[in-house]
């Protein structure tokens, strides 16, 4: 893989705009999650890779690859809150084409960098910033520092990193709602972590919930670019 593969990749996800977290329990509900996503208009799912004492890691990367093969370039699968290299590398040889982390760990990026594999860390103050991007890292994540704030509130802080950074892109994650869409897109945050995939909706493996919301995020986007 090249720099060119991950630029295409961030491109595709900056086009969907969103890109929600997965953290199904077994490989077919991961499947039925992303073609409920995918049928909903939404073709990027990060697949968490947090197990319970109940549940095996292996059956996260298994099911990336599952996907992968089901969907092909079709839809972007990525990894999320890879917390060490081992994890970046296991998710990546099972097809992740993009690695999420929930800190700026230098080993995970370098393995995403080696494999030629997007990586988007998350930073919570400027020097976490300024290291990803020393790393060769394009989009950093941020976090609604207080979801409980308006999200006018919250945009006011979120837009003092692109006051600094302006070269660099993000990914807002932490609580992004219908109504935080358009205002979030209007700011200039091009991709979100929309709160679609419910730990509610997966319990009761009620799928075609997840494309009713997902369409519904959809509309929210669309008002932002036809505006």
């Amino acid at each position: 893989m090249s720099n060119w593969y991950r630029y295409d990749v961030l491109s595709r996800l900056e086009e969907g705009v969103f890109v929600p977290t997965v953290g199904a329990s077994t490989i077919d509900d991961f499947l039925f999650v992303c073609e409920a996503l995918r049928e909903g208009g939404i073709f990027a799912a990060e697949i968490l890779l947090r197990a319970t004492p109940y549940e095996i890691l292996r059956a996260k990367y298994d099911a990336i690859y599952e996907l992968r093969k089901r969907y092909g370039e079709e839809m972007l699968i990525g990894c999320g809150t890879a917390q060490r290299a081992e994890q970046a590398e296991n998710a990546i040889a099972s097809g992740a084409q993009f690695v999420v982390s929930n800190l700026v760990n230098e080993e995970v990026i370098k393995t995403a960098n080696l494999n030629g594999t997007l990586c988007i860390p998350a930073a919570r103050d400027d020097a976490q910033v300024r290291t990803a991007m020393s790393l060769g890292c394009w989009v950093i994540k941020l976090f609604l520092p207080m979801p409980t704030l308006s999200i006018e509130a919250n945009i006011s802080n979120l837009s003092q990193f692109q006051n600094i950074f302006p070269r660099v892109q993000f990914l807002v994650t932490g609580g992004v709602e219908l109504l935080s869409v358009k205002p979030l897109l209007d700011a200039g945050f091009p991709l979100l972590v929309p709160n679609l995939v419910r730990s509610d909706i997966l319990r009761r493996k009620a799928w075609p919930e997840i494309t009713k919301l997902a369409r519904r995020f959809k509309e929210e986007a669309h008002k932002a670019i036809v505006q």
